[in-house]
């Protein structure tokens, strides 16, 4: 069971928008119902496609940036924030010192371009040299692995495997090691997919052209035959992901005899710093089928052509830190895959930094000047409401055995809840280790590596923690919310305290419409599919009787069979139920149109290639709201021919 479930301890929604001059959508205006339809279709028929009825206005009108793939009301929120930590960068303050000489540097790094580009290839060479443009490499002493852990450790960079600190899954209040697939550089759906000649060919001429750049005077040296082993060695990586998964815990002596490689001290190298190394050390191996094929590829594969990919994946993740061509270059590459028709603001792309690494700094400002203290308060007693109407709804379930409407109960009252940003930023810890420890100048290049080296330092030194840590998923200003089964905690972070998914002076209908349902979707993850292997205090284990969880199985049939996405439409569907239940609580049922429109807005997306954007665990925006059909509510306030309704609790 625990082989898909495992591999992700966050589980997340998203969402944005954008409007034309002059236009809100309706859930913006708190209690106007004559501007409510403003961007409803009204000769649509709801009832046929409601998300076409609520959004097909909204895509119209909307002016999508050209830098940006997507656009939809999470992306604009996004924005918006960043228009305000834009200001606040602006301002006179002792702790926002360094972020500003951070901002600044990057600002300027057209005037350093020459020396940030030899930057990156003395550290290329201190990695070992790219095989692609020495002529002088060869692999008698080349240690894939050590290199991969030197590039783990002081980068925080990922090829092939992502070796790692995380909340253990058998005991969430200490750390465990996990070894599990790395990034890939370019999308696994073309690397794995047909008919993406065009994309694989603009791939390889990327390759080509940064390889050029960077080593002119070696262009003549530069073999396509090489750069097409390259992407040829990622299509296997890419294929192998796919592979059935299971999960494994073990200690490294027993790696150690199962796969010829140097675990010991690879991972002394990695975590030597912070714990010491022994051959009992635990491990979690997420998706054991790929670590043992990525082995045996990497064994029966040229180790120049290794080597390569690694180096490739460090230059590619700095590249725009060079300079323009390089950037120009990933411009390219952007338009070819995604259909952006313009190149992120270099503002836009610094700031975008900055917060990033200095976004702990930059909450105290944000708070004071954007944030109402009543958003809090609000807020949590809208998570109460909805915590005690889920409680409500399983009481009344009628499949669940009594002990399962016991134990359910108490993981939801259990849930905790992690409101606006960490509560350490107000002890004074960031700004200390900041202060103390990170010293920017107007190198932007290496200021980059020294926050990136800092980051996983941190990250790293978690596996030495035995106090109950809080792991926040994402930064204060993420437009997004969390459930996080170990911690069985979700998040809500700063990001979404506002219009459009919530305002404190707005009806109390708009803000259950669209944030109540986002919390109720969160929430629900406790008892979805992943969620129902963790019991209250987080840790996996068999916590409910097992007749209720055949009936659990049963119950879940009619969501679909595709396990990518059944969590989502679960949550979802449970979500929505749970905050409508609050509301209809509140006698305004003569109102629920609005709910049901507040909630599909949100949900409006707009995208230059709507394929790049629909292969994860979520089902796709319009389908989210299409499901609205099978809501009783929902086909009595919009009069609809009832259909079959699909519901677990």
């Amino acid at each position: 069971m625990l082989a898909h479930h495992l591999l992700c301890f966050f589980v997340t929604v998203v969402i944005d928008t954008k409007t034309a001059a002059g236009k809100f959508p309706a859930f913006l205006k708190p209690g106007n119902y004559s501007d409510e339809l403003a961007f409803v279709s009204p000769h649509i028929n709801p009832c046929k496609n409601f998300y076409a009825y609520s959004c097909n206005s909204w895509i119209t009108h909307v002016k999508k940036p050209p830098y940006e793939p997507i656009w939809n009301p999470w992306i604009e929120v996004n924005h918006k924030i960043k228009q305000r930590l834009s200001n606040i960068l602006t301002r006179h303050d002792p702790l926002l010192v360094k972020p500003q000489i951070f901002h600044r540097s990057c600002m300027r790094i057209i005037d350093h371009e020459t020396k940030y580009l030899q930057e990156l290839k003395s550290l290329v060479e201190n990695l070992g040299g790219w095989p692609l443009t020495d002529k002088n490499w060869n692999d008698a002493n080349y240690q894939w692995f050590h290199q991969l852990a030197k590039i783990t450790k002081t980068l925080g960079i990922h090829p092939i495997l992502k070796i790692h600190a995380d909340l253990d899954y058998l005991d969430p209040k200490q750390f465990v090691i996990y070894v599990e697939p790395g990034d890939l550089i370019f999308p696994q759906y073309i690397l794995t997919g047909k008919n993406h000649l065009a994309e694989l060919e603009a791939y390889e001429k990327w390759i080509l052209d940064t390889a050029t750049h960077m080593y002119d005077d070696m262009a003549d040296r530069i073999f396509p035959s090489e750069v097409k082993e390259i992407i040829k060695f990622e299509m296997h990586l890419a294929k192998i992901m796919d592979l059935k998964q299971w999960h494994e815990r073990t200690t490294v002596k027993k790696v150690l005899k199962k796969f010829s490689v140097d675990w010991m001290g690879v991972l002394n190298g990695i975590f030597g710093d912070f714990t010491e190394i022994q051959y009992n050390t635990t491990l979690a191996i997420k998706n054991y089928a790929y670590l043992k094929n990525v082995l045996f590829l990497i064994s029966t594969t040229k180790q120049k052509t290794v080597a390569n990919y690694i180096i490739w994946s460090v230059i590619k993740d700095l590249s725009r830190d060079t300079t323009h061509h390089m950037r120009e270059l990933n411009f390219l590459i952007d338009h070819a895959i995604l259909g952006v028709t313009g190149d992120i603001s270099r503002d836009y792309e610094c700031l975008d930094k900055a917060i990033k690494y200095f976004g702990s700094l930059l909450v105290p400002p944000y708070l004071k000047s954007f944030v109402s203290p009543q958003v809090f308060s609000k807020v949590t007693s809208m998570v109460n409401s909805i915590k005690t109407e889920f409680v409500n709804i399983l009481h009344n379930n009628h499949w669940l055995s009594k002990e399962a409407k016991i134990a359910t109960a108490e993981k939801i009252n259990n849930i905790e809840l992690y409101l606006g940003y960490p509560s350490e930023i107000f002890n004074g810890t960031p700004a200390e280790h900041y202060h103390h420890t990170v010293q920017m100048t107007s190198d932007h290049f290496m200021n980059i590596i020294k926050l990136k080296s800092f980051q996983q330092k941190h990250l790293l030194s978690q596996i030495s923690e035995k106090t109950n840590p809080v792991v926040w998923p994402s930064s204060p200003f993420d437009v997004n919310a969390y459930y996080s089964v170990l911690q069985n905690a979700i998040f809500v972070p700063l990001g979404l305290l506002q219009p459009p998914f919530f305002h404190p002076n707005r009806e109390t209908i708009f803000n259950f419409g669209a944030l109540g349902v986002l919390i109720g979707h969160e929430i629900s993850h406790s008892l979805d599919p992943t969620g129902i292997l963790a019991d209250a205090t987080g840790k996996i284990a068999k916590w409910l009787p097992e007749q209720d969880l055949a009936a659990y199985r049963k119950h879940i049939h009619c969501f679909g069979d595709d396990a990518t996405i059944l969590g989502e439409n679960i949550a979802d569907s449970s979500g929505l139920k749970i905050s409508l239940e609050v509301i209809k609580n509140k006698k305004v049922n003569h109102k629920l149109k609005y709910f049901f429109i507040s909630f599909a807005q949100m949900w409006c997306e707009t995208s230059a290639n709507m394929e790049m954007f629909t292969g994860d665990e979520h089902a796709t925006n319009a389908n989210r709201v299409k499901n609205l059909i099978n809501n009783k509510d929902f086909q009595e306030v919009f009069a609809c021919d009832s259909s079959k309704s699909c519901e677990l609790w």
